[in-house]
């Protein structure tokens, strides 16, 4: 079996600014497969970004029938309360202002999904594709990397 990972950022500068997203999707043997990336409206906090840039990864992951994926991000807020919480899909209580991502999360991950709190220097290239999806004010663009 094929097991995949994604690793996903989130750029923030402040709740009057557009956001930007971006993920990567590798496969088990380490080769990039997928990318994607956004700009996307305001949010009220950096924890905010990275459950939206979570959850719009999943949608992406989802509608291209991706299964047995580990999703990575360096939001100790957010992984560490999802890699702890998720298996048991119990009520998820976390940080009030992203209960709704949660439980958006926890919906879309059913089984096939998991996450993992990586460290920063881990994301580079999210974090790059995130970054520049928020300064050019990027439609969401999910591509294959060859």
């Amino acid at each position: 079996m094929i097991c995949f990972s994604i690793i996903n950022d989130a750029s923030w500068l402040n709740n009057d600014s557009k956001i930007g997203i971006g993920w990567t999707l590798d496969d088990s043997f380490g080769r990039y497969i997928l990318k994607g990336s956004a700009s996307m409206e305001a949010t009220h906090s950096v924890l905010e970004a990275e459950a939206l840039a979570l959850r719009e990864a999943l949608v992406q992951l989802k509608r291209l029938n991706y299964q047995n994926v580990t999703f990575c991000g360096d939001s100790i807020s957010l992984y560490g309360h999802l890699e702890k919480n998720a298996p048991h899909q119990a009520q998820m209580e976390g940080p009030q202002e992203i209960q709704g991502y949660l439980h958006d999360i926890i919906t879309l991950a059913h089984d096939t999904y998991k996450f993992k709190y990586i460290n920063r220097k881990a994301n580079n290239l999210a974090d790059t594709l995130a970054r520049h999806a928020r300064i050019n004010n990027s439609p969401m663009v999910v591509s294959w990397i060859l």
